[in-house]
């Protein structure tokens, strides 16, 4: 299989609610960081390129020498990251733009060390066909909207999913839609919402309930 698709890992973030004392992608499992996980599914992939992988911006020099120690690597290149996400991915992309990017690109959580071959193939696939893929699973769970602790209504969950990363572009598109929503100071909490906004359909494509985002205190203790 050759090589169809980029990727941005995002680990730019502090990781405030995950009750460690360190930023979460650099918490260690069996003596290497979460982040180095993540970096090896992606790097295993026969499907993807290059890897940028944005950093945090304060302590960018340290953070990369400390990954260096894991992957160091003509393919994984590290970048620093922004004030908030939607920065940081924009970063990632731009760096990628610079090294001659694929037409695809997917970008993806740090701290999503178990994504797997299946569902990064499959989300670019449908990228390739649709432009714009979303990871997502099903609602399982009865969802229940929700004002000041009094249940306004039940929705229905045939209806509902739960995003997951990697969310898969074409290059092109998702690049010109970050580039206009830095410019119109616009704010969004995912990359497929940045894409929705200006004009993309964005094509389901299917996740896996072990591609948890590790995120609070009880997640990690479970790597423990």
């Amino acid at each position: 299989m050759s090589r169809r698709a980029d990727a941005v890992i995002v680990a730019a973030g502090s990781g405030s609610r995950s009750g460690l004392d360190i930023p979460k992608q650099f918490f260690e499992v069996a003596g290497k960081p979460v982040l180095a996980y993540t970096i090896e599914a992606f790097y295993k992939c026969e499907a993807i390129g290059n890897i940028a992988v944005v950093l945090p911006r304060d302590g960018f020099e340290a953070a990369r020498d400390y990954m260096l120690g894991f992957w160091n690597d003509a393919r994984v290149i590290y970048v620093p990251g922004g004030s908030q996400r939607m920065e940081s991915v924009f970063n990632g992309l731009c760096r990628l733009g610079k090294e001659g990017n694929l037409p695809i690109v997917c970008i993806h959580d740090g701290v999503r060390p178990f994504v797997t071959d299946d569902v990064i193939i499959g989300s670019v696939d449908c990228a390739e066909e649709y432009s714009a893929a979303l990871t997502a699973v099903a609602m399982t769970d009865t969802v229940k909207r929700v004002r000041d602790g009094i249940v306004e209504e039940t929705l229905d969950r045939s209806c509902l999913y739960c995003a997951q990363t990697p969310q898969t572009f074409e290059f092109g598109l998702i690049m010109s839609a970050y580039k206009k929503a830095i410019a119109d100071g616009l704010s969004f909490t995912d990359d497929c919402g940045v894409a929705e906004h200006y004009g993309a359909k964005i094509h389901i494509t299917r996740g896996s309930t072990k591609n948890i985002k590790l995120t609070m205190p009880e997640d990690f203790e479970k790597l423990k």
